[in-house]
């Protein structure tokens, strides 16, 4: 298996662990400090998650085909996550905080990563943690760029001396205030990442269900569709499970 497909991993596992949502709330006319704790009360009810997973990548290596990965995904606020990849091969990536842990359950092999230590690393949510809004406000300028009962979009340019990436869009859906799209641009303004999500209530929170991202690489458009099922919440998952 090429380091391309292994590498994907990491990426499109995650994406699905944005962060849970739960409780509907108005966005007319909130500030932006308004609109942040409004997130952070309503992300703060889902303790813990864990679903199995679906995932198909499009548009790899010229000639490839489709790759279908399937496995199981845990989660714990604030920044723990553990995917095992069940199929096509095996193999297990934890995260916790900065840290990220790869097993080959097969080789036996295994490697940690501190991710803060990377060239580019940004610490924002696409590494897969919370969307809370001391970590969104330490990074970023932002702004309301749209606000209406339908949909509010935020946007997010790079504070001075954290230009790592471009600017980020958020468009929430105006009454539950869930990220139902996502859009990173590079320095130069052009699009890297485009990610649709669609939910599902599980209690009384509302979980990303389904995810759709284009990525835009120099060899060509990578298309990574990913699904959550048998989705259970605040089962009270223990911190060992993130082991590092």
């Amino acid at each position: 298996m090429t380091c391309f497909w292994r590498s994907i991993l990491s990426v499109s596992a995650i994406m699905l662990l944005w962060t849970p949502w739960s409780a509907p709330a108005l966005a007319d006319n909130l500030t932006i400090p308004q609109l942040l704790e409004r997130i952070k009360q309503n992300e703060s009810k889902v303790k813990d998650m864990k679903a199995t997973m679906t995932t198909t990548i499009y548009g790899g290596p010229q000639g490839s085909k489709p790759m279908v990965q399937k496995g199981t995904i845990w989660s714990k606020a604030p920044d723990k996550y553990k995917v095992e990849l069940s199929t096509p091969f095996r193999q297990i990536t934890i995260t916790r905080g900065d840290k990220m842990k790869v097993i080959q359950p097969d080789s036996g092999q295994s490697f940690v990563q501190d991710l803060s230590k990377l060239e580019g690393y940004s610490g924002l949510p696409q590494r897969g943690q919370a969307l809370e809004p001391s970590k969104i406000m330490e990074k970023l300028d932002l702004k309301i760029a749209s606000q209406s009962s339908q949909e509010v979009v935020l946007e997010g340019t790079p504070k001075e001396g954290k230009e790592t990436m471009g600017k980020l869009h958020i468009a929430l859906d105006g009454e539950r205030l869930i990220p139902t799209r996502v859009v990173l641009f590079n320095k130069e303004g052009k699009p890297m990442t485009e990610s649709t999500l669609s939910y599902k209530q599980v209690g009384n929170a509302w979980i990303p269900h389904r995810n759709r991202s284009t990525v835009s690489l120099p060899s060509g458009t990578l298309v990574v569709e990913m699904t959550l099922d048998d989705i259970a919440v605040n089962q009270g998952i223990l911190d060992s499970v993130f082991d590092i």
